[in-house]
Order: structure tokens, then C-alpha cells, then sequence
């Protein structure tokens, strides 16, 4: 069988003692001065639910033995290992900048909830002057949902341990990303948690996991 799926990038050769999401054996080839985290697969699997998931807990069991890697996004499949090196040849400066960002580190989120900000603002009827009330009134909402202060304590909290931080903010509120060196990431859990409980919130910390939010690579 010739193929291969790609799961991860990592910059050191690294023995890997698991099975991916078609039940084989994953291996590490050598990419010019990368190294990449394979399974023998003729094709890309489908994009299912149960699919996902699989893959996701083959990255977390690459996280958890210590790999410092950037995860590949679901459905990358080459011929061989010929088309990889190629592949990645003109990204080698990119990726190994990213590996050495991400070096020593894990992602942890918190997950901050929050009352909507637009309770009160009606939609109806929006003309000139009330269109500009409108908005003007959403800009007053969206500046004081950013001025939350369970995420402001959060933050706080945590910039001790957190190398960087990311906010992703949605209709009901939003996703804290912090890249933590893997060696403070249990004192983080405690800080953010105490922080959160003398805000009255519930602690919804996840982690740790590969960084996604803090990889920044452009697909090819």
C-alpha cells in the first residue's frame, strides 16, 4: 500500500508507540529538517464525526508523551514520502519557526459564558437616526462584553505562566487560549481556577492540548 496521512510536524525524530485513526502503526519520516508523524493510508479518511474525534485523540496522545509538534489539518494525504519533502521544502524557515514558538509548550482554554449584551436592543424599525442608535448601542454592548470581568481575571491569573494569549469572543461569550510551558501547566490550572471561583464562575478549563490556536501556517 502506498500513501501516507499526515497528522503532525515536529523538528526532532521521536519514537511513536501508537495506532492512528485507520488502526496502523504511526511512524516518523524525515522531511529535509523536519520530521513528520504518518500513518500508511491509500486515501484520506472521510470527514465524519467519529473521524474527527479519532484524530484528535491521536494528537492528544502525541501531546501526551511530551512531543513538541504542529498539528496538521484533517485530511492531509501524500503519495509518498517524495511528495511530502516537496511539499514542505519551501515551508521549512515557516514550520520551524512555529516548532520553535510552540517549543516546551501546551494549550489550555478556558471557556468564559456570559449574559448577552444585546438584551434591551430592539431591532425593529431602524431608519437613519435609530439605525445609528442601533449601533451605536451594539459598539457600547461589544466594549463592555470585552470588559468582562470573569475574562479580565482570568487573564491575570494567568499571565505568570501564560508565554501568550488569545481571546476568541462569540454571541454568548468567549474562548481564553493560553500557550503554557508544560511544566507550569498545573499551576496555572490552580491559578485560573482560584481566580475564577472568587468570581463566582465555574472553572471550564480544558487542556492540556496541541496548540491550535497559536499556529499560524498557511495551507498549501
Amino acid at each position: 500500500m502506498t500513501g501516507l496521512y499526515v497528522y503532525a510536524i515536529a523538528g526532532r525524530a521521536m519514537r511513536v508507540r501508537a495506532r492512528g485513526i485507520f488502526g496502523r502503526p504511526l511512524r516518523v519520516v524525515r522531511a529535509g529538517r523536519l520530521y513528520v508523524v504518518v500513518e500508511t493510508a491509500a486515501r484520506a479518511p472521510r470527514p465524519t464525526v467519529a473521524k474527527l474525534k479519532a484524530q484528535g485523540q491521536v494528537i492528544a496522545r502525541l501531546v501526551q508523551s511530551g512531543a513538541d509538534i504542529l498539528p496538521a489539518r484533517f485530511g492531509a494525504h501524500v503519495r509518498d514520502a517524495g511528495e511530502l519533502a516537496r511539499a514542505l521544502a519551501g515551508r521549512a524557515r515557516e514550520l520551524s519557526r512555529a516548532l520553535r514558538r510552540v517549543r516546551g509548550c501546551v494549550q489550555m482554554t478556558v471557556r468564559v459564558t456570559m449574559e448577552s449584551n444585546d438584551r434591551g436592543i430592539s431591532h425593529r424599525g431602524i431608519g437613519t437616526d435609530r439605525g445609528t442608535r442601533f449601533l451605536r448601542a451594539r459598539a457600547a454592548a461589544e466594549a463592555a462584553r470585552r470588559r468582562d470581568p470573569i475574562v479580565r481575571a482570568v487573564r491575570r491569573a494567568a499571565s505568570p505562566y501564560a508565554r501568550e494569549t488569545r481571546i476568541e469572543w462569540r454571541g454568548d461569550g468567549a474562548s481564553v487560549f493560553h500557550l503554557v510551558p508544560r511544566a507550569r501547566a498545573l499551576a496555572y490550572v490552580s491559578a485560573v481556577t482560584r481566580a475564577m471561583k472568587r468570581r463566582g464562575a465555574a472553572a471550564a478549563i480544558a487542556g492540556p492540548w496541541a496548540p491550535f490556536a497559536f499556529v499560524e501556517i498557511e495551507e498549501s
